[in-house]
């Protein structure tokens, strides 16, 4: 039986042409697995800004993409967000 994938709440920002982006750490993290992506680059694509609140909230996002993730893996073998202290997070297996 397949599973359903949860569903994720992803910040939503205006465009310039009037239309609603959706923005989301996974999107950035899926770009490229075993890449590193910044801290500071998740916090300029999600609140175009860097200072400590968005890191809070970019690590918060994390934070529950990692419990999404958890619950799609089946006996631990799936992927999952590892966070490198003081540069960022990066997608593995």
């Amino acid at each position: 039986m397949a599973r359903s994938l949860p569903r994720l709440a992803l910040p939503v920002f205006p465009s310039q042409a009037g239309r609603q982006i959706h923005r989301s750490p996974c999107r950035l993290l899926f770009e490229g697995p075993r890449r590193l992506v910044p801290i500071e680059r998740l916090c300029i694509e999600l609140f175009v800004a860097s200072d400590a609140t968005a890191v809070r909230s970019v690590n918060q996002h994390v934070y529950q993409l990692r419990r999404k993730l958890n619950q799609l893996a089946i006996d631990g073998d799936g992927l999952r967000i590892e966070a490198l202290y003081g540069a960022g997070y990066q997608l593995a297996r």
